[in-house]
């Protein structure tokens, strides 16, 4: 682990009770935003880079370098992933702040990690007393609309319920997706959002039941939209062993865009699992149809039929006084209809030698230094799937190597005037056979494919976390060192400053600074174009009374116009459009318990 991340103020809509993003060391506070985008957000402010995509609820992360695609995501070892190719239903948005007590940021490995880490959830235990809970949130100028929630709790059971409706919104320039993206002048909302959830315990049991419903939900980057996602899950704990099972069904089409060709992918894709403090085992399946049409002309492929993957995985971690070691090591076995089986065998060996002191009289210091030899199978994507389209096709490649990473990190934490925290991180990467995005033409038709390369990854994060001062800055260096060409989807530098005023009557002020440099370190094998520079304020107060949160904030404060390097370019079926964020929003926020 890297860092405590303890958040006094993390999601202010559903601040129930604070949210705790743990490490080894306490450091960062995070000031949270709104709604669903709650937990990308709180992550981005510590230097995590959010890959955004024309809305709030469907936010990706990028860890360091690493893609969504190589980042574990997991609910008390429950593992979660996308049914969609194109990661509409991320697996962070499977996170309900109303449940969650703590996250966990792990860039090195674990038992469930992938190649870039993982980000693993905890589930708090609802109240044995009598309990209600609940929150409002309310949007207006650039984008209207809001959400709501409501939980009830004793007994040490929990049942809660959430319903979000949100229209599309405006960017800088007020134009909205109808000006910008070829939408239908009928479209008007951008999501509609229920979810559902009981939790309990009984002495040394523990359960989870969910449902998430999204329906058309927008991604004007993509061709087609999200029209309907469901996913449920259920899990059942005893003594830290977790047996689990979670399902999504997930449909996108281009119904509400302008055009006369009509595509539609229906995607299925369930994952079920045995997991403990030891040892994983998972079995994960994946089906993807997908139609064209156009007057009484009809195409139909299946680009992932009938994925299969059975997994088990044994770790360790082994303390030794200043010194700990961690190794793992599994098998894979996947494979598809229209392929043969691949044996993949994910594996990790990490040494670290910790520095961990507080003397009488001395600054407290927390120092340590990981030497780590670490690997995971190549997503299913870029090894199965195939699509034939009209002027390109996006294919898997068969014969791609399972990556292997050579890590050396440095973590450093410095506490100076009571409970002020400085935090670093450095990071150097050496990835063999690296999986990166590949295009070429031949004839007319446009290739898209995967192959393997050796990258190499530098950088650094870094934080000051005060009373009235956050400030947080993160840089990531990614090089294709067989092409001499740089990797695709690299975050820029970018820097967050967070000033707060002192508590007054119980309310105080905040003012953030956000900047994202220019990205002209791009690739050309994966055709990227540089993205300029943006920054934007943020400005807003907070009332707390016992349990009683309130918040008024403006986000994009003066109305910039701007897009981010990572929000428009994720093929399949990309439209190759900038997709263009909000501008101002005036966000309102109440939640409370009456515990």
């Amino acid at each position: 682990m890297v860092w405590i991340l303890v958040a006094d103020t993390l999601l202010p809509t559903v601040r129930i009770r604070p949210i705790v993003v743990v490490g080894q060391y306490e450091g960062l506070k995070v000031d949270g935003e709104e709604g669903k985008m709650g937990m990308v957000r709180a992550l981005s402010q510590v230097g995590i880079t959010p890959i955004t995509r024309g809305t709030p609820i469907a936010s990706d992360i990028n860890l360091f370098g690493f893609k969504g695609q190589t980042i574990a995501v997991s609910v008390d070892g429950e593992k979660f992933s996308n049914a969609c190719p194109n990661r509409m239903d991320v697996p962070i948005i499977r996170l309900n702040p109303m449940e969650v007590d703590r996250i966990a940021v792990y860039p090195q490995a674990t038992i469930g990690s992938l190649l870039g880490g993982e980000i693993r959830a905890f589930r708090r235990a609802p109240s044995s007393d009598l309990n209600l809970l609940g929150f409002l949130n309310l949007n207006a100028l650039s984008s209207t609309g809001g959400e709501a929630g409501l939980g009830f709790e004793g007994l040490n059971q929990g049942a809660y319920v959430r319903y979000s409706r949100l229209t599309t919104y405006k960017n800088g320039e007020g134009k909205n997706f109808n000006e910008l993206y070829d939408y239908q002048d009928t479209v008007r909302f951008a999501q509609t959002y229920y979810e559902g959830g009981f939790m309990g315990k009984f002495n040394d049991f523990s359960y989870n039941a969910n449902i998430w419903l999204f329906k058309d939900v927008l991604f004007p980057y993509l061709m087609m939209d999200e029209r309907e996602s469901k996913t449920y899950a259920f899990g059942l704990s005893w003594k830290g062993n977790r047996l689990y099972v979670n399902l999504t069904d997930h449909i996108m089409d281009n119904g509400l865009r302008r055009t006369m060709m009509y595509m539609r992918s229906d995607a299925r894709r369930i994952r079920a699992g045995l997991t403990g403090e030891i040892y994983d085992l998972y079995y994960d399946h994946w089906n993807i149809e997908n139609i064209m049409r156009m007057g009484s002309m009809e195409s139909r492929q299946i680009p992932m039929p009938n994925y299969r993957m059975f997994g088990a995985t044994l770790g360790k971690s082994l303390p030794l006084e200043n010194l700990s070691l961690f190794s793992k090591l599994g098998v894979e076995y996947a494979l598809t209809d229209s392929a043969k089986a691949r044996v993949f065998v994910p594996f990790a060996l990490r040494l670290s030698l910790d520095a961990n002191f507080s003397l009488e009289g001395t600054v407290p210091k927390y120092s340590k230094i990981s030497f780590e030899i670490s690997s995971s199978s190549p997503d299913p994507k870029e090894v199965f799937f195939r699509f034939d389209g009209m002027h390109e096709n996006f294919l898997g490649n068969y014969s791609l190597k399972q990556p292997i990473k050579f890590s050396l990190t440095f973590e450093r934490s410095v506490n100076f005037l009571g409970s002020s925290v400085i935090n670093m991180y450095l990071f150097s990467h050496f990835v063999k056979d690296y999986v990166e995005l590949s295009g070429k033409t031949e004839g007319m038709m446009k290739i898209v494919t995967f192959e393997n390369t050796d990258a190499l990854l530098l950088g650094y994060l870094f934080g000051i976390s005060s009373e009235y001062l956050i400030l947080n800055s993160s840089y990531t260096f990614g090089k294709n060192l067989k092409a001499n060409d740089y990797l695709s989807e690299i975050p820029p530098l970018s820097l967050s400053l967070t000033l707060q005023t002192p508590t007054f009557y119980y309310t105080k002020a905040f003012l953030r600074f956000n900047y994202n440099d220019a990205q002209t370190r791009v690739s050309r094998t994966a055709n990227e174009t540089p993205v300029t520079s943006f920054r934007t304020f943020d400005a807003g107060i907070r009332f707390n009374f016992g349990n009683l949160n309130a918040e008024i904030s403006v986000n994009n404060l003066l109305n910039e116009n701007f897009y981010t390097y990572l929000s428009y370019r994720r093929d399949p079926f990309a439209s190759g459009v900038r997709v263009y964020e909000p501008g101002r929003t005036l966000n309102f926020s109440l939640s409370s318990s009456l515990r």
